[in-house]
């Protein structure tokens, strides 16, 4: 198997799973307001943690990141996209929610991450950027 950021960076032996993104996830929820079977995207999804969580809570999820991982999830749909460059692949206000953590840290210009993000919230959504700095 090739190794990539994905399999490098989230190896299970060095970083095994825990119950943090369920509860980041319920404090995201109360903390912003968010309702169940919202439309939300999660940009640079890594391997889903936080986008697996968000749809055990009833979320109409959607993930996109340079690198996929399988998943064995029929409830999110993951696309692959540079975000760096490229367009995300929905129309226009599609999204209820956009999310993402620790990512934009990563940019040096996030010009395209932003405006797409922007481009694909819906009128009056909610967009949740996080960042470790």
């Amino acid at each position: 198997m090739k190794n990539t950021y994905i399999s490098t960076v989230y190896d299970l032996k060095r970083t095994p799973k825990t119950d943090y993104p369920v509860k980041f996830v319920e404090y995201l929820i109360k903390r912003f307001n968010l309702k169940p079977h919202s439309n939300l995207l999660e940009i640079g999804c890594g391997r889903c943690d936080f986008l697996l969580a968000f749809s055990e809570n009833n979320f109409n999820c959607i993930g996109v990141d340079k690198e996929i991982i399988s998943l064995e999830n029929n409830n999110v749909k993951l696309y692959k996209v540079d975000i760096k460059k490229d367009k995300l692949p929905f129309a226009d206000e599609t999204f209820d929610v956009v999310y993402h953590k620790s990512v934009i840290e990563h940019f040096y210009s996030p010009d395209n991450l932003m405006q797409e993000s922007l481009r694909v919230l819906k009128k009056g959504g909610k967009l949740i950027v996080l960042t470790p700095d």
